[in-house]
C-alpha cells in the first residue's frame, strides 16, 4: 500500500504539468547586400505556442540601429497552436554592415533570440 500511495504522488506531481512554448522561425534572417534607400526588403518572423497554454509573446529589440523596422503582429494572447507573423524590414541610408537581435519572450519567462543583419551598399 505504501509504494502505491508513493507513485500516485510522483505522477500527480510531474506528469500534469501545463505550459506555453514559443517557437520562432527562422533562427536568423541576412538580408545579404541591399542598396542604400531601398525600401522593398522585408522578411517574415513566425512565432508560434507550441504549449498547452496560452501566453503573450513580448518582443524587444536590442543593438538594433534605425535601419532595421518592425512590424508586430502578436500582440495579443497566443492560444495552443496557434502562431501569429512578424515582418522586419531592412532600409539602410547609409553604407556599411547593419546587425540587430530581437528577444521573445513568453508569460513563463520563455526567452529565445533572432539575429538580423544586411550590408548597405551604394547603388
Amino acid at each position: 500500500m505504501k509504494a502505491l500511495i508513493l507513485i500516485t504522488t510522483f505522477l500527480s506531481t510531474f506528469a500534469w504539468t501545463s505550459y506555453a512554448y514559443l517557437n520562432v522561425s527562422p533562427y536568423s534572417i541576412n538580408f545579404g547586400r541591399v542598396k542604400i534607400g531601398d525600401y522593398n526588403s522585408s522578411r517574415s518572423i513566425w512565432v508560434r505556442n507550441y504549449g498547452d497554454e496560452p501566453t503573450r509573446v513580448h518582443v524587444r529589440e536590442t543593438f538594433c540601429n534605425s535601419d532595421f523596422y518592425i512590424s508586430n503582429n502578436c500582440r495579443f494572447e497566443l492560444r495552443p497552436n496557434a502562431s501569429c507573423t512578424l515582418t522586419v524590414s531592412y532600409r539602410p541610408y547609409s553604407e556599411g554592415y547593419d546587425s540587430c537581435t530581437i528577444e521573445f519572450s513568453n508569460d513563463d519567462y520563455q526567452r529565445t533570440s533572432l539575429r538580423v543583419n544586411g550590408e548597405a551598399v551604394r547603388r
